[in-house]
């Protein structure tokens, strides 16, 4: 019997060290250059004469430079294709219609993303912003849509929400950085590190779109994955206090808001939408957070009649840690070159 009694003690052991694995190893899989990575096609298209299009489409420099699609009246040709920072390509397209074109025709996206982010000057010199979810709508901008004035308010909300959802989720950087934060705590303790993660990255993330803070994006990058490995460490620290972590919390979601905040600039705002689109897309990164927490919470309470040993919680910080440190001398080396 005692020996039955060792043998079922190790295998609750192993049995809670591998529930907690999949979310760890999936951060671990996750390519470093995507951490930041909307999914977003960013595309800036110029009216210079009557349906004469000039097109600069931003895409990570994994992706192939198709030409965009175009109605038979029209033809396409490439100008040009140089080399961004952090691992970004600008391809630069020329779109040259015969006439008018007709109703419902315009221009298909076919790069291998989810969304489409458009940031249109007319030749009459005014600007118009689309937001295009490919797997809702598909990949198509109508030249009808481009000259629209407005669009209801419902459609901006439910667009930067959904982004917002979707850039956390994606985040694997800030999803990191937030599991370190349930290893470190639970219950209001918990609450209290998050909620304070939330008030700092949503503080900066509402100045740097309004474009009061300006700080350079490849920097907040290192920065952010060394915010992992700071607090991966702070997990393994002895004798937790009752508020240990809460201004470590607030001081790196400063530092999360502004990655927040490139993802957003890199979109841009219609006329009359930044307030909405702002709020929007913060409430969705919440969405999104609180999501991820449940689901942490949810896996612990599965685990919890297995007695979780300290091992698996001080192997998991360690894994995040080193993965911390990893994207930290990975981007570092990607701007330092």
């Amino acid at each position: 019997m005692p020996a039955l009694r060792s043998w079922l003690s190790r295998a609750q052991r192993l049995a809670t060290c591998a529930s907690v694995m999949p979310l760890v190893f999936a951060l671990l899989l996750a390519p470093a250059a995507s951490a930041h990575d909307t999914g977003v096609a960013s595309i800036v298209l110029q009216e210079n004469a009557p349906n004469q299009f000039l097109l600069q489409v931003k895409l990570p420099e994994n992706i192939e430079p198709e030409p965009p699609g175009v109605p038979a009246s029209c033809q396409v040709t490439a100008g040009g294709s140089r080399t961004l920072p952090s691992r970004n390509r600008l391809d630069i397209w020329a779109l040259s219609c015969m006439g008018p074109v007709a109703a419902g025709e315009g221009i298909d996206f076919p790069w291998r993303r989810e969304a489409v982010a458009v940031q249109a000057t007319l030749l009459d010199g005014s600007e118009r912003t689309f937001f295009i979810n490919i797997s809702e709508r598909g990949s198509k901008l109508t030249f009808d849509e481009m000259r629209e004035t407005a669009r209801p308010m419902w459609q901006t909300l439910e667009d930067y929400f959904t982004l917002g959802v979707e850039h956390i989720l994606s985040g694997w950087d800030h999803l990191a950085f937030v599991l370190a934060l349930c290893l470190i705590a639970s219950g209001r303790h918990l609450v209290a590190l998050v909620t304070a993660f939330t008030v700092g990255h949503s503080l900066t993330l509402a100045l740097a779109v309004i474009g009061w803070v300006n700080v350079p994006i490849p920097a907040v990058e290192a920065c952010i994955a060394l915010s992992i490995a700071f607090v991966a460490r702070e997990v393994l620290r002895p004798s937790p206090g009752k508020n240990r972590g809460v201004p470590i919390a607030l001081l790196f979601g400063l530092l999360h808001g502004l990655g927040f905040a490139s993802a957003l600039n890199e979109i841009g705002f219609r006329q009359g939408e930044l307030l909405a689109g702002l709020v929007a897309f913060n409430i969705g990164v919440e969405a999104g957070q609180l999501l991820f927490v449940c689901l942490v919470l949810a896996l612990a309470l599965l685990v919890r009649p297995l007695a979780f040993p300290l091992q698996a919680r001080a192997a998991t910080a360690c894994l995040l840690g080193a993965l911390g440190m990893f994207w930290t001398i990975e981007r570092v080396a990607s701007f330092a070159v």
